[in-house]
């Protein structure tokens, strides 16, 4: 699948402003009192070009997916589950360490621009690593790679349908970055960011286990889709200067800060009104229900966005939409598991 887009990559998974592209002179902190040994920097600057927080978002979908059929009373196939989870978080490590060496190399021609974005694209995480750019990009191939021989046995269980699926999956990983016109610097880029981490996931994950998509399934890929989508909403909103200095039009920069504000209340709305849906039918999907557990922390993700005015406001506010994302995800998986558990205990009872 595509890579957790740079609206994400740029400092919305971090915990300081601008993370993404402006390491800490001081290097990674660690527990303990003893200084980190160069393999364990080492270690931590490849973990962290790829980008360990997007792979939440690209695994979410695929594990509340088949938390939804085994709910449902579907047998899971051990080796094309683990086949999918490999697949996938292979893929997306490998895309976005791609992309952060094209970054990389866009980072070195804008400092010879007079408009080159500011300081807060002057650096590039790739280049404070100390990890040669080519040897970066030498593992994102090697990753591309692996994920895809992983995933293509898959092709025997889901068919064509799974096929098409997946290459539509690489195609949006490379096009959203690898080109001139990337998708990411486009407003079809979100779109890109809605479809691939959310429906499709979800599709391509009931396919891999010999299934028909449900439309519960999509709706449950919809709605990680949307609040995906909430979260580039944001970091939009956050970046839009930066944004607008590079010539990135996104969404954000066509239709300005009150309207994003208001896509990304409708994004989070529609996100809670389809697992709601996904949980009213009589069954082990009520489960499902426990999302609502999350709304504390969507609504005050919700609150940063619709009220910052400064723009480390803005940063919190993206992280805390990542945040209300974990839970969503954590919430609907653990209910989907004990709506499944409840049901089985009861037919053994019943038995």
């Amino acid at each position: 699948m595509g890579t957790v887009m740079d609206q994400v990559d740029e400092g919305v998974l971090s915990d300081d402003t601008h993370t993404e592209y402006l390491l800490s002179e001081s290097g990674p902190l660690l527990l303990g009192t003893s200084a980190p040994t160069q393999a364990s920097t080492t270690l931590l600057a490849w973990i962290r070009l790829c980008r360990p927080p997007t792979l939440l978002l690209g695994l979410a979908p695929v594990l509340v997916t088949l938390a939804y059929l085994w709910a449902t009373g579907a047998p899971l196939l051990a080796l094309p589950l683990l086949g999918m989870l490999i697949s996938t978080s292979s893929v997306l490590a490998g895309a976005s360490m791609l992309d952060e060496y094209l970054e990389f190399e866009r980072t070195i021609h804008r400092r010879h621009l007079e408009d080159n974005g500011g300081g807060y694209y002057a650096r590039n995480v790739l280049e404070g690593t100390g990890i040669p750019p080519m040897s970066a990009l030498r593992v994102s191939h090697g990753l591309l790679g692996f994920g895809i021989a992983v995933g293509l046995p898959l092709i025997k269980v889901g068919g064509s349908p799974l096929l098409v699926l997946g290459a539509l999956g690489l195609t949006i990983a490379i096009l959203y970055s690898a080109t001139n016109y990337a998708l990411k610097r486009l407003p079809i880029g979100e779109l890109a960011v809605f479809l691939a981490l959310g429906p499709g996931l979800s599709a391509a994950t009931a396919l891999s286990q010999g299934r028909r998509p449900t439309l519960p399934a999509v709706e449950l890929g919809l709605a990680f889709g949307v609040f995906a989508l909430a979260l580039v909403l944001a970091a939009h909103l956050r970046d839009q200067e930066a944004d607008r200095a590079i010539s990135r039009w996104t969404l954000i920069q066509l239709s300005g800060n009150r309207t994003g504000s208001i896509l990304y209340t409708i994004c989070l709305v529609i996100a809670y009104l389809l697992v709601i849906l996904v949980a009213l039918p009589k069954g082990a999907t009520h489960g499902a229900a426990l999302a609502i557990l999350s709304l504390p922390a969507t609504l005050f993700a919700w609150t940063g966005v619709s009220r910052a005015l400064v723009r480390r406001s803005r940063h919190l506010a993206v992280r805390h939409t990542l945040r209300a994302y974990t839970r969503f995800a954590f919430w609907i998986f653990t209910g989907l598991l004990v709506g499944g558990l409840i049901v089985r205990l009861v037919a053994l009872l019943k038995g």
